[in-house]
């Protein structure tokens, strides 16, 4: 009888050990799966993908707090995703800086705040973040003094990334000193179907404007552009 204690004790451990494996294994869902409980837990407020992504972040998986932060936005509910983006965001997830920068940008109070996550996201691989500065140092906000230069240099990184509202806001910016590079990103956002950014050239062919030729039928082609754009406006960064 004294042998089959550790005997029994054994097999408490194995059985343990068996229950504990599976465990781990659901804590620790793969990429595919988080993003499909994202998808559930956003647009059909899944309460079971919910808990599944909580679970996950709550495990440390910095992919599961923002997905799961993502899904909260989706949701409208501002104030839990703000929570979990945040945890993303501390563990260096740019996407993550990037979407608090943005909720954050929302609120002139928190300029300061949205100013810092973005840039930080910039750091980690997120040039729309650099929109979003952009727009802010243009705009000023309580605590963040507007600021043309340091807009424009934001503005640029994200027009030189490829973001087309980035472009056709530079574009305005360099338009008084410097038309001719003003339409160079003009006709970059045009390019991306940027209906403002269209629009815009169709009337500088008209007037002869920006150091263009006027010319009647590049402004109707133009024109015909921006119209077409309307309805496949690129989306928001």
């Amino acid at each position: 009888m004294r042998q089959a204690k550790p005997f029994a004790l054994t097999l408490g451990v194995l059985a343990l050990a068996a229950l504990w494996w599976p465990l781990q294994a659901a804590l620790r869902p793969a990429p595919d799966e988080l993003a499909a409980w994202r998808v559930l837990a956003g647009s059909a407020n899944d309460g079971i993908a919910t808990l599944r992504l909580q679970l996950a972040a709550a495990t440390g998986q910095v992919a599961a707090a923002r997905l799961l932060g993502l899904a909260l936005l989706e949701r409208g509910e501002d104030a839990a995703a703000r929570g979990w983006l945040h945890r993303a965001a501390e563990a260096g997830d740019g996407a993550a800086q990037l979407a608090l920068g943005k909720l954050l940008y929302r609120r002139p109070a928190d300029a300061p705040a949205a100013a810092m996550w973005l840039a930080q996201a910039v750091v980690h691989g997120q040039p729309a973040a650099a929109h979003y500065l952009g727009l802010l140092h243009k705009n000023g906000a309580p605590g963040l003094a507007a600021d043309g230069a340091e807009a424009e240099r934001w503005l640029r990184v994200a027009a030189e990334a490829g973001i087309p509202d980035s472009q056709f806001l530079l574009a305005q910016m360099l338009l008084p000193a410097d038309p001719a590079q003003a339409r160079g990103w003009l006709e970059k956002a045009a390019e991306q179907e940027h209906p403002e950014a269209a629009q815009q050239l169709a009337m500088a062919y008209q007037r002869g404007e920006l150091g263009l030729q006027a010319d009647p039928q590049a402004a109707a082609r133009q024109l015909a552009e921006a119209q077409h754009a309307l309805r496949h406006r690129p989306p928001a960064p």
